[in-house]
Parts: structure tokens; sequence; C-alpha cells
């Protein structure tokens, strides 16, 4: 009963401040397609992915944020500058109690998760929901651009900047590529057997590394197939994405390891070429997909052509860590940036 009761009384003092912040506002088109307006100047954001706090802090927007996920919570070392902030829940599972007394501006969310229940918990509360993926790397750059429309233009300038630093990059990665054989490849998402397919960012890396993908047919983002799916294919090389804590690199080895065993020892699997050849990788998803998809581009070019003088993924890394962007970004603003 008392939580009914306090859950009823966040609601009304939200729809009491969403009253009382009506005021201008601007509108942007999500990943949906949807028109969605939201408040300006947004100065509080829940994000319901990493990707998205990755991305705002690309822009250096973190004082927006006032809450984040429990996934994100645990990653501290990789998101120290969030690490105090609350918790919101779960991604796909938010609690809507404690977003509601957030009182965020906007909540950035999945694009298809969490259902439709967060539109109809948020908006009657004045709290805008923009569903941007902000992990396929061919629709990165528009869904960016977006967020950063609701940011401002400081936002949207360091947004342009990074595109630039990561245009540069990927120039040299394909340069370095050009002109080698194209082997055939096939990539796994986590679930076992999971093939990515058209539309999903994992196939979208294998096609920026110009591989031959053998999915190409399949017409969906992924596709459950079995063994035998994959022995008839025969693929030269085979990339499986594993989602790794970031909280103990001595784990992620091990279960790196562990990943890679798993993956060889499937029945009949030594059938493979790729088996044969010692050429199954496992990638990173932080690295396959969201802002850091370079490196990852970066590291699948390398292992798919290991005759090619491919720029090192870890020099990569080591520029997005230091935001290697920010001159360039200074530098078209008069240094005033």
């Amino acid at each position: 009963m008392n939580r009914i009761l306090g859950w009823f009384a966040v609601l009304v003092l939200a729809m009491c401040s969403a009253t009382w912040a009506q005021g201008p506002e601007t509108v942007v088109t999500d990943s949906l397609g949807r028109s969605v307006h939201i408040p300006v100047p947004v100065r509080r954001v829940v994000s319901l992915s990493a990707s998205g706090v990755e991305c705002i802090r690309i822009m250096e927007r973190i004082d927006t944020l006032v809450g984040i996920t429990e996934h994100t919570k645990t990653r501290k070392a990789q998101f120290p500058e969030v690490a105090r902030l609350p918790s919101v829940g779960r991604g796909f599972m938010p609690n809507f109690e404690v977003i509601a007394e957030l009182r965020p501006d906007v909540i950035l969310a999945w694009k298809t998760n969490p259902g439709p229940e967060l539109e109809r918990q948020l908006e009657p509360l004045g709290i805008a929901v923009l569903r941007l993926d902000l992990t396929e790397p061919g629709k990165l750059p528009e869904e960016m651009r977006t967020l950063a429309s609701i940011l401002g233009p400081e936002a949207q300038k360091r947004t342009e900047a990074y595109w630039e630093w990561v245009a540069r990059w990927t120039e040299q990665i394909q340069k370095s590529i050009a002109g080698q054989p194209k082997p055939t490849v096939l990539a796994e998402h986590f679930t076992p057997l999971r093939i990515a397919g058209p539309g999903s960012g994992l196939y979208d890396l294998t096609q920026m590394a110009g591989a031959n993908n053998l999915a190409d047919d399949i017409g969906i983002r992924s596709m459950q197939v079995d063994s035998e799916w994959v022995l008839e294919r025969n693929p030269q090389c085979f990339v499986k994405s594993i989602l790794l804590g970031k909280r103990n690199a001595e784990e992620d080895t091990r279960r790196t390891d562990e990943c890679l065993r798993s993956v060889l020892e499937r029945d009949n699997w030594q059938l493979l070429d790729a088996v044969k050849e010692n050429r199954v990788y496992i990638l990173d998803s932080d690295i396959a997909s969201g802002p850091r998809y370079l490196v990852g581009l970066a590291e699948l070019a390398a292992w798919l052509y290991p005759n090619a003088s491919v720029p090192s993924g870890k020099r990569i890394h080591e520029e997005w860590a230091n935001a290697a962007w920010i001159p360039m970004y200074k530098k078209d603003d008069g240094g005033q940036g």
C-alpha cells in the first residue's frame, strides 16, 4: 500500500513539474521514424544504454546525465564520470518510479526495447522518450547528430569533429586493404549460432572491412541456424561477438578464451576452413558496434587481411580514449572550444 501511495505521490509531483516546465521545444526524428517533441534546453537526461552514455561523453555533455542503468554503473573503469549516478534498473526493464523521481527532460532508449510501456508510463509525466539505438555503424552518424541537436550547438560541433576523426581513420583502413583478396566470413551474435545478417551492426562491420559475408542472402538482422547451415557455407573466417564485463582484465581474458574454445569444440566444426586455418576470432561487442566501432573495424581488418598494413586498433583506441578529435573541434572553433 505504501509503495502504491509513494508512486502516486511521485506521479503527482512529476505531472505538476511537467506542467510548470512547459516552454520551448524542438522536434526530432528518432530511429522509429517518429517525430518526438523535446523540451529545450535539455538539462536532464536518463540513458538506458551504455552506448548512449558514450555518445553523450563524446559531446562533453555528461553534465546532463541524471540516471543510468545498472549495467553501466558496474563498468566503473569505463565510465568513472557517471559511476555515482543513480541506477534506473535494467536497460530493457527500467524502474519507472525511479525515473519519475529523477524528473528528466528526456529518456534515451533503444529502438524497440523497452516496449511501448515506456511511453505509456513516462510521456504523461512530461518526459520525452527518444529512441536511438546508437549502435549500428551505418546508422550511428545520423543518430548521433540527432542526439547532439537536442544537447546544444557545442555538442553538435564536437560531434562533427568526432566524425571527421572517424572518417580519416576509416579512409586509412580501407586504403590499407585495397586490392587484397576478399575472404568469406560469417559473424555470430552472443547467442550460439545466431548469425548476423543485413542491418545488424556486426554485419555492417564485416561490410566496411570489405569481406564477402556469406549471410548476405538471409535478408534479416539475425537468424538462428544450426551447425549444418554453417558447415555448408564453410566460411574462411568466423567472427564471434562477446559481451565482456570490463571490470577485471584477467576475467575478460579468461571469458574470451573460454568463448573461443566453445566455438572450436562444436560438433564437426573441425571441418570448417576457418577452424582449420585458425581464423576464428572473438570480438568484444563494445568495439563491434556503438561509437567505438572504429577500433573493431581496425581489429577485424587486421584479422581478415593478415598481409596488409592495417592501422593499429590499439593506437586508434588510445586516440579515442584521449578524445583526439577535441583539438580538431577547437581548431574549427577558432580555439574557443
